[in-house]
């Protein structure tokens, strides 16, 4: 990290740490960069997201700093499963990786502990770099040159650790020095290399950027430096780089710099956007600053502050905190190696997360005093506090009401709890910057009743500034200086309160709190107009079987969508119904919008004022929805060409960013079945504008759809190269977007009566979820959550096969798809698929996905040993008396049905020992789980 001159973060330091910056840093850009407008537009994301934390405490009384109240409804945010990862800095590769042994496996133990992470190689080093090409295995190398032997070992280290990589160019050589261009030479020799050498995997492998070019000695402004992404991006492309993601700008502090660089790039070309920050000079710093709470505090407003400009700037790329630690200049001495620092790290990381940051960059991983391994590389402090990070930490963050206030002195965030703990487990992350222990208070019921695994970090004999820990009085250490040891909790029982050793900090997990997506779920548009066709949000029954499905996303689109017009005046309640629904079960929210409303009708541009008055009192009500526009246009009456369509979905991209929505995804075209279309459509959008295209499907007409067609396998495999078809289509024109089935059941037109509403239907569900999601779908939406013949519930909300079908997909099946021999053969009337297990089951389980399309019971030999030699819950579905088309359905024998006519029953297994063999019973399917496979593709 450089020296950092006058700013708003250096003050901190000039202050001695006892005076803190009160201006905001919107007053700062205010009066260096001149674009009101853009300052106007950054103002008002910053004011949106502290609205929104701040909604979260709505109608709740201002608590005392010891009590810890829950938002349980629904996640604030989610960050990225690399949310916390590391760098090393440039400068060690002119010093051959600073000693680092990319193979030893004390150190790929230690760096596979932080998986899964990205390394970021950067620094101000960086814009020194040079690599030189030659393939000989030692090159005569100066200071700062790179050789491939150097570029060889870090990208294989990364490949065997689980770790994806960024890497930061020189951006400093350019033609003529230093006021032209950027000269690409060099990178193209080290992408050339990259490409050739195809490191080292598949997908992801690299990303470019450059470094604090805010702190650079030549003068090269904001817009020309963006004007060097824009070659890189074309030099990306022209390389065929398998990573692609482009990256910055990596400011160290100047907030004008970065404002005017992101505001001068198009949206779409970064994926993420970057600054630095530490909270001051290592050779000035004391041991009270590590824990002064006004010191903790100055980073919320900087950290709104970027998250702002992005999401008014730039709101595809996600906001990473791309470099940071304790003290810059290499760290405070005796302070930043040790205990106390730890403060610093883990309060960064509650904050980071609470703003809706999707990446924290450590540095260093191992150098310097601010680093996760000292110089012989060993563990320090923060090294354990980052491991337990990620043993413990999951990506939904759940807002803490007064997270974000000033002065705390008992810190609070959290998260829910990552696997192996079951679903509904909460982790706090827990903070006492005081000399006295703390009794907190516990608010939320679940957290108060529920038991507890603690992880406590402290320094031996009360030491702040030692360079080893104790978790729960235990000192950590690597088991024969090379393993990592078992992180052992100490179990605490249920109890109203909590109490928080003194000057002290750790984790605390309430295992089964039960705080309530790949099955989602549609209410079609034409249920408005029917007053949701008698659907009563608020009844708790209906509460309980959509809290089943969750997580979800709810779609309400549709051909009435294209006729529906929003009147504030009588539409309103309507709105706020859904939107407090989807809320209230812990859905997401996608609603199509009127694409028909045209001036001149036809084949004007669309008209988009009613959309906006939508939008705008979306934004008003602090809804977050996602966008759609215009439902099946390749089956409209209109010729509206793919060309047009595209067009008019850059009008609305440019709506959302101007009424400031919460909601920022664009999704389409959701054609009904035309692959012209939908290929040209996509072709015609630059990429970044859609985060997914849609497309729909059915196996046929509900009109006229016969009994044996439900299970016949040719009509099965027909979605096959449909699915396929449309993945690859996508990865090729919009690579960056994913692909979902936005819309899908049994049969169109409301489906077909008595067999969509039965039993058999279900060959047709779960084997489409199965396809889906071997081909690389990330969603699918079933047609319709209540209404029609093909709905999970019926006509009176009662669920159907379908429904209990879906509800224990969403118990059993986890986001990991497993690889089945022949899973996509033509023909099989043996038809199974495979992913890992969801917690509560460990992790190495497996659950499979049987379907028999016979009327004989099939023998299935399984020739894993995992498989064989494991013990098995099966979850079995069948109709009653065998009867195909029964709206009722048996789970190994007994009925499903509602408890109380209210309740979610408990999901009963049989239990299954060990066998080389599997017994699927005719014309029937469900779910074997097999619990201690240990299969590494579902440990990791």
């Amino acid at each position: 990290m450089a020296v950092v001159p006058s700013s708003f973060l250096s003050l901190l330091v000039l202050c001695g740490g006892l005076c803190y910056a009160a201006a905001s840093p919107l007053n700062q850009i205010q009066e260096s960069y001149p674009d009101s407008a853009v300052v106007t537009r950054v103002r008002q994301a910053e004011t949106r997201i502290e609205q929104q934390l701040q909604r979260k405490s709505s109608g709740t009384k201002k608590l005392a700093l010891d009590q810890i109240l829950l938002d349980v409804v629904a996640p604030i945010s989610e960050v990225d499963p690399q949310f916390l990862s590391v760098t090393i800095d440039s400068g060690d590769i002119s010093r051959n990786w600073s000693g680092i042994t990319f193979t030893a496996q004390r150190i790929i133990n230690m760096a596979r502990g932080l998986a899964p992470a990205m390394l970021r190689v950067g620094g101000t080093s960086g814009d020194y770099l040079i690599f030189n090409s030659s393939t000989a295995e030692t090159v005569q190398q100066s200071n700062f040159t790179m050789t491939p032997q150097q570029w060889d070992e870090v990208n294989k280290f990364v490949e065997t650790v689980g770790w994806d990589f960024v890497f930061g160019l020189n951006a400093l050589l350019r033609t003529p020095y230093p006021n032209g261009s950027w000269d690409s030479d060099n990178a193209r020799m080290l992408l050339s290399y990259s490409t050739s050498r195809k490191l080292y995997r598949p997908v992801g492998a690299w990303k470019w950027c450059a470094t604090e070019p805010d702190m650079w000695g030549t003068a090269i402004p904001a817009e020309d430096h963006a004007k060097d992404f824009l070659t890189l991006r074309d030099l990306v492309a022209e390389e065929k780089t398998l990573g692609k993601m482009l990256i910055g700008p990596d400011v160290a502090y100047k907030m004008d710099y970065f404002t005017e660089f992101i505001q001068s790039l198009p949206q779409g070309l970064l994926s993420a956007t970057t600054y630095h920050q530490y909270y001051g000079n290592g050779s000035t710093a004391k041991l009270p600053q590590c824990y002064d709470v006004n010191l903790l505090d100055s980073l919320i407003h900087v950290a709104v502050y970027f998250q702002a400009s992005t999401e008014a700037l730039q709101p595809q790329a996600d906001l990473w905190l791309g470099e940071t630690s304790s003290f810059y200049g290499s760290g405070a001495p005796n302070l930043s190696n040790t205990y106390v620092a730890g403060f610093l790290w883990l309060d960064k990381l509650g904050i980071a997360a609470v703003v809706g940051h999707k990446r924290v960059f450590r540095h260093d991983f191992i150098g310097g005093y601010f680093a996760l391994l000292d110089a012989n590389q060993n563990p320090l402090p923060d090294y354990w506090l980052s491991l337990l990070y990620k043993k413990l930490v999951g990506t939904k963050v759940v807002y803490v009401n007064g997270s974000l206030e000033y002065g705390r002195y008992l810190r609070v965030y959290a998260h829910c709890a990552k696997a192996p703990y079951p679903a509904g487990s909460v982790v706090l992350l827990l903070l006492n910057t005081n000399f006295t222990t703390a009794t907190a208070e516990l608010l939320n019921e679940d957290l108060a009743s529920s038991y507890r695994d603690v992880f406590w970090l402290s320094p031996p004999a009360g030491d702040l500034t030692s360079t080893s820990v104790l978790l729960n009085g235990v000192l950590l250490e690597l088991v024969d200086n090379r393993d990592l040891p078992h992180l052992v909790p100490a179990e605490d029982s249920p109890g109203s309160s909590l109490s928080v050793p003194s000057i002290s900090f750790g984790f605390v997990v309430f295992r089964d709190t039960k705080i309530p997506a790949f099955l989602s779920v549609t209410i079609g548009s034409g249920d408005i107009s029917r007053n949701w066709s008698g659907i009563t949000f608020t009844a708790q029954r209906i509460i309980n079987m959509a809290g089943g499905l969750a997580p979800a996303m709810l779609r309400v689109g549709g051909t009435d969508g294209d006729f529906l017009i929003f009147n504030p005046l009588l539409n309103k309640q309507q709105w706020d119904e859904v939107n407090k629904f989807v809320e209230t079960v812990g859905w997401d929210f996608v609603f199509g919008l009127n694409a028909l409303l045209r001036t001149p009708y036809p084949n004007g541009s669309w008209d988009s004022d009613n959309a906006r008055m939508l939008l705008s009192y979306s934004t008003s009500k602090n809804y977050t929805v996602q966008w759609e526009l215009g439902n099946e246009p390749d089956m409209w009456g209109t010729a509206i060409p793919a060309e047009d369509h595209a067009k008019d979905f850059l009008t609305l991209g440019d709506l959302v960013a101007e009424e400031k929505t919460v909601g920022k995804m664009l999704i389409g075209p959701d054609v009904a079945y035309s692959m012209d279309y939908f290929t040209e459509f996509i072709q015609s959008l630059p990429e970044g504008v859609l985060s997914a295209t849609t497309y729909h499907q059915y196996y046929g007409n509900g009109n006229t759809a016969k009994l044996a067609q439900c299970y016949d396998v040719n009509l099965l495999d027909s979605y096959i190269h449909d699915a396929i078809d449309f993945q690859d289509t996508t990865e090729a024109l919009q690579p960056q977007a994913n692909v979902w089935l936005g819309e899908t059941s049994s049969f169109y037109d409301g489906g077909a009566p008595h067999l969509s509403d039965t039993y058999v239907a279900g060959f047709m569900w779960l084997d489409k979820l199965g396809v889906a999601a071997v081909v690389g779908h990330k969603r699918v939406f079933r047609q319709d959550f209540i209404g029609g013949s093909y709905s999970l519930l019926d006509g009176d909300q009662n669920p159907l096969p379908d429904y209990w079908l879906s509800l224990l997909y969403k118990k059993l099946v986890g986001t990991k798809v497993l690889y089945i021999k022949g899973s996509l053969d033509y023909g099989r009337n043996l038809r199974s698929y495979a992913h890992c297990a969801k917690p509560p089951y460990p992790a190495g389980s497996v659950v499979l996905l049987l379907l028999n399309t016979n009327f004989t019971t099939a023998t299935v030999e399984l020739l894993n040993e995992e498989l064989a030699s494991s013990y098995r819950d099966v979850f079995w579905l069948s109709p009653p008396t065998g009867n195909l088309t029964s709206t009722s359905v048996l789970l190994n024998g007994v009925l499903l049905e509602l408890v109380d006519n209210r309740d979610l029953p408990h999901l009963v297994p049989a239990e299954d020992s060990p066998g080389s063999s599997l017994s699927v019973p005719s014309i029937s399917f469900g779910f074997v789980v097999f619990k201690d496979t240990k299969i590494p593709a579902c440990t990791s």
